[in-house]
């Protein structure tokens, strides 16, 4: 048994980071937010990679076991999400329709004249994120007791990351981004 523990490291690049902010969420940017996160690699076109892979394997004179290796050591320095939970305040308009709200609410009157009779309003549910790995959910709660009461309570988004390498910074900015600010 004393030789299988020896064998055992544990880590600290294993950790979890809150978010939260007292406004409200646009819901498409937040949903762009979560793929870049869980998928960090998806927008590198595929002949690009094996371009690189190949290079690798000429210049190095390395085997397939080596490259395995080497992707395993650069993907235990980069971050990697693990599990995501959460509970959002959205932002919605009176047509539910997608349209991008990508600007604070006292410059959305000034946006667009074609636009004009859309009001923002606020969702009346809270919405819950769940993730694994790369796949996520956000989805209206069903629960009639979790419905946002304005009178007595401030919308806020509180999500919890937990992951392998996380960048607070970059996280906190990237959740940040997805917020539509009141004046």
């Amino acid at each position: 048994m004393k030789a299988e523990e020896d064998h055992h490291k544990h880590t600290n690049t294993i950790t979890s980071i809150t978010l939260m902010e007292y406004a409200s969420v646009s819901l498409p940017k937040i949903n762009t937010w979560l793929a870049t996160i869980c998928w960090p690699d998806q927008d590198k076109d595929d002949a690009i990679l094996t371009a690189q892979l190949k290079q690798l394997e000429q210049s190095n004179q390395i085997t397939s076991t080596k490259i395995q290796q080497e992707q395993h050591q650069q993907a235990m320095k980069r971050m990697q999400i693990f599990r995501i939970k959460g509970i959002l305040s959205i932002v919605k308009n009176e047509n539910n329709d997608d349209f991008d709200i990508d600007l604070d609410l006292d410059q959305q009157q000034h946006h667009d004249n074609d636009k004009k009779d859309v009001q923002l309003l606020l969702e009346p549910r809270r919405y819950i994120v769940q993730a694994v790995h790369d796949i996520w959910d956000v989805y209206p709660s069903q629960n009639q007791t979790l419905l946002w009461n304005d009178d007595t309570e401030k919308r806020c988004c509180k999500m919890v990351i937990i992951g392998r390498c996380l960048d607070r910074k970059a996280l906190t900015q990237g959740f940040h981004s997805c917020f539509i600010h009141s004046s």
